[in-house]
């Protein structure tokens, strides 16, 4: 009885260790969908942060869609970074700031 007590309390530590080597190394380095996501985002950057904030400008002030739309703006810049494409994430969040800015001004300038 005893024999069979330790079989199983070392089959479950083995079973530990490989679901969290699994869990480690799926996490960290992303998936290549991920990936091949990323690398096709810093190709557009600067037309995607304008498309961005045209979408987020759509939606009503205070709204949850535009609140979510500046969530997932601010996600996509982190994203790029983290994955090492700075200057990247520089282009989209600097063309979201112009687009941003030259709709304040339109808005502000109409009569």
């Amino acid at each position: 009885m005893f024999k069979i007590l330790k079989t199983f309390v070392i089959l479950k530590a083995l079973a530990s260790v490989v679901i969290i080597c699994y869990i480690t190394s799926t996490s960290c380095g992303g998936s290549g969908e991920e990936k091949a996501h990323l690398s096709a985002e810093t190709t557009k950057g600067d037309s995607a942060g304008r498309a961005d904030a045209k979408t987020m400008l759509s939606y009503p002030e205070n709204s949850m869609e535009r609140e979510g739309m500046i969530l997932e703006i601010r996600t996509r810049e982190t994203r790029l970074r983290a994955s090492g494409f700075s200057e990247e994430a520089d282009a989209y969040i600097n063309a979201v700031k112009d687009e941003f800015d030259n709709a304040s001004y339109t808005i502000s300038t109409q009569p």
